[in-house]
């Protein structure tokens, strides 16, 4: 691969990783997490935030007393979990934000929403808050990204010496 095939690769990946890791990772709730107990304002966490088409919303909960259920705006605001748009129950659920409206969440555990276990996410076509209160974990992608960068960039710079080098001695 010639120097300037491995520079216009190595630009394309890296326009690649950098849409891909605008993208945000938020978990529910930061440190509390998903629950009932101990009160966590989920209105005041989501308020903090700036959702964005892309980001990722993080439920972590112990399956055995919590679940996730998405839900109308008009279920939400009456805690109703019996037209579920989507349930998750793995105690880990990641749901990517796929359209720029708001999104409902409570917990369909009888009584948790009306203590509170009920979060509204508002999400638009902007980009997301990438500060350093927002909880995140790395996408898969993004670490791919970084690894790919790493190899390219020692595959175009191993060819621009062996480019150079030969050059040096009248090879090219």
């Amino acid at each position: 691969m010639g120097f300037v095939d491995g520079a216009r690769v190595f630009s394309m990946v890296c326009m690649a990783c950098i849409s891909v890791s605008m993208a945000a990772v938020y978990k529910v709730g930061d440190t509390d997490g998903w629950t009932a107990m101990g009160n966590p304002d989920y209105v005041k966490w989501a308020s903090s935030k700036t959702f964005a088409i892309g980001d990722t919303i993080v439920f972590e909960y112990n399956p055995q007393w919590h679940d996730v259920v998405q839900v109308s705006e008009d279920d939400f605001e009456s805690c109703k979990a019996t037209s579920p748009i989507e349930t998750y129950k793995t105690g880990n659920d990641s749901i990517t934000i796929k359209t720029d409206d708001n999104h409902y969440y409570i917990c369909g555990i009888p009584g948790h929403c009306e203590k509170g276990q009920k979060v509204a996410i508002e999400a638009s076509t902007s980009t997301s808050s990438n500060t350093t209160t927002t909880a995140k974990a790395p996408a898969a992608s993004s670490t791919a990204c970084h690894t790919s960068i790493g190899l390219i960039a020692k595959i175009t710079m191993g060819s621009f010496f062996v480019f150079v080098g030969l050059g040096s001695f009248g090879f090219v």
